[in-house]
């Protein structure tokens, strides 16, 4: 079992340079205790065959410095991923009869990382690493990349109208500017301007019609949201529409054995399908 992480860490090793190698793990086990499981921390379970593959899910997810294999009735084995260890928490390890619990050496049992971060261990030349626990990036884990929204996202307009497309970002670091394209065409550098990252399009043509896109961009990454500009003819707005019904009259009275015809009237600009 103990190959199979060995083995793995140096094909991982070997794709890895330069400050990408920061990003690769090596780890250590520790003895395994036979008959015990640790509770309360696990946040993955994986069905699998052999028990070494339980080790390499465990190296695979950051956040895994131990893990419960527990035998199935079909022959299976049961791999739960925790994020803590005995070491930590010695009042959850339990007996199982069986079973199997298997940590790494945890460099994470001390508090090395502040309160805003976890610490994920066996990466980096320190043997840990901190890494933002709410998702945010940066040393005070309140940077991230922009989160962009064009509200709404789809807009109806007609020939001849000025039209102007919201961009909203949220961003820290702020990104310089918002940048607008068309997904479908050449953005006219003529009756486009953009203030405060919204794009305003003067004197509306049907060539406008089509897909804009918003992206921001800032040194945690891009992110771009679009809307679609549906532009119509403001007589065949005025002109058309849905169908209009009207069945007469209302109620209508007989006795059994005549025959009854129904009258229904239809006013629409395009002849309905049925």
């Amino acid at each position: 079992m103990k190959s199979s992480g060995f083995l793995l860490f140096f094909f991982l090793i070997g794709i890895c340079n330069g400050e990408e190698q920061e990003n690769c793990r090596k780890v250590e086990m520790n003895p395994a205790k036979q008959d015990f499981i640790l509770e309360k921390h696990v946040f993955k379970m994986v069905e699998i065959e052999t028990a070494s593959a339980c080790e390499v899910n465990c190296f695979m997810e950051a956040d895994c410095v131990s893990y419960n294999l527990k035998p199935q009735q079909n022959g299976k084995l049961l791999c739960e991923l925790s994020d803590s260890d005995h070491a930590n928490n010695q009042q959850d390890l339990r007996y199982r009869e069986g079973t199997v619990y298997k940590s790494f050496k945890n460099r994470c049992s001390s508090m090395l990382c502040p309160s805003t971060k976890r610490c994920q261990t066996g990466f980096t030349r320190k043997g840990y690493r901190c890494v933002c626990a709410n998702g945010l990036l940066g040393e005070s884990c309140t940077e991230g990349p922009p989160l962009v929204q064009v509200v709404p996202d789809i807009i109806e307009t007609v020939e001849g109208r000025n039209v102007t497309i919201m961009c909203n970002v949220t961003a820290n670091p702020k990104p310089d500017r918002n940048i607008w394209t068309r997904s479908d065409g050449i953005l006219s550098s003529a009756r486009t301007t953009v203030s405060e990252g919204n794009l305003t399009i003067l004197n509306i043509t049907f060539q406008d019609d089509g897909s804009y896109v918003c992206t921001a961009t800032n040194p945690w990454g891009t992110k771009s949201s679009s809307v679609h500009l549906r532009v119509y003819s403001a007589l065949k707005l005025c002109t058309e529409g849905p169908p209009l019904v009207e069945v007469i009259p209302d109620i209508i009275e007989t006795v059994e054995g005549r025959n009854v015809t129904i009258m229904c009237n239809v006013t629409a600009n395009h002849k309905p399908d049925a």
